[in-house]
């Protein structure tokens, strides 16, 4: 087994083997025991990230993030934009999502709709992330 991920700081954390497990970090392996031994002083250690993390807004008017969709090209349709894919893709969905994409004044990141669009449409959540960023920034 071979689990990999990324930790708060951005190093690759992997872990790997059938037990006793090793712990791979930065480029530092360690087996599972002597992980456990360590937890104390690791947890007593100050933890600070190696880089800023970057901005994430969690919600933004609704007519900022339909702006940023009418900006962006669509993937799949040509001459379209991924409002026009988010609009096809909410007219095949229930009723509740098609009056909540409609009159929502605000769109929550973490919120029930945006996943659902974003998936529906394929965004990824850096780029739903980017999205969010970028629609922030717009002013009325």
């Amino acid at each position: 087994m071979t689990t990999t991920t990324t930790d708060t700081w951005g190093r690759t954390v992997t872990i790997s083997g059938s037990g006793p497990y090793t712990c791979s970090v930065g480029g530092l392996s360690v087996t599972a025991a002597t992980v456990a031994a360590a937890l104390g002083t690791i947890n007593a250690m100050p933890q600070t990230p190696t880089s800023t993390p970057a901005t994430v807004v969690n919600s933004v008017a609704a007519w900022q993030g339909k702006i940023v969709l009418i900006s962006m090209p669509s993937a799949v349709n040509a001459g379209k934009t991924l409002y026009d894919d988010a609009s096809a893709w909410i007219a095949t969905q229930s009723t509740a999502l098609q009056i909540a994409w409609a009159n929502a004044p605000t769109w929550t990141r973490d919120g029930t709709m945006i996943p659902l669009v974003a998936a529906g449409i394929g965004l990824t959540d850096a780029q739903v992330d980017q999205m969010f960023l970028t629609a922030s920034a717009i002013s009325g």
